[in-house]
């Protein structure tokens, strides 16, 4: 008889409650504490989201720019590959590698799930970037580490902190 009934809005509110459910349309509620990756999640997200949007001016004003891409590779066969598949439909393909980052970005922007798959997918890509010269190995070995670092901090997810006796504060293991 004494119970108080919560209103939907002030469980959403209240995320010290016991009798917290899922919002609406089955949303989680809010648990209070801030995601600590946002940041690096908007950083990554918004480099791949840029690299799409330089893709696209770089293939409509100089096409041209792609012809010798891969003429540092270790591999003769990625080089010919690339003069004799990419070359010729340049303005098909990089397009399509241009959707491919759009892709990426919105996966790491995304919630912590999606946000996984998109760095693994990140570092798949930036893995595949050696492959074309030792000139890359410059960018993706420092990318690769930094994205496997970013990935451990996502699959080993915040807890709440112990030590500060404030509920909304974050940490990692």
């Amino acid at each position: 008889m004494g119970e108080r009934i919560m209103t939907t809005g002030q469980m959403l509110q209240n995320p010290l409650r016991s009798e917290m459910s899922p919002g609406p349309a089955g949303i989680a509620p809010r648990t209070g504490a801030r995601d600590p990756n946002r940041w690096w999640a908007r950083a990554v997200g918004g480099m791949f989201l840029g690299g799409a949007a330089v893709h696209l001016i770089l293939v409509s004003t100089n096409s041209r720019a792609y012809d010798s891409f891969a003429d540092g590779s270790y591999w003769p066969f990625i080089a010919h590959s690339w003069r004799s598949v990419l070359v010729p439909n340049v303005y098909y393909l990089i397009p399509t590698l241009a959707g491919f980052e759009v892709m990426v970005g919105v996966l790491i922007l995304s919630s912590r799930q999606y946000r996984r798959v998109g760095i693994a997918v990140a570092i798949a890509f930036n893995l595949a970037l050696m492959l074309f010269g030792w000139g890359f190995w410059v960018w993706s070995i420092p990318m690769v580490t930094f994205l496997g670092w970013f990935l451990t901090r996502e699959l080993r997810g915040p807890r709440l902190s112990r030590d500060a006796g404030d509920p909304t504060r974050v940490r990692y293991r």
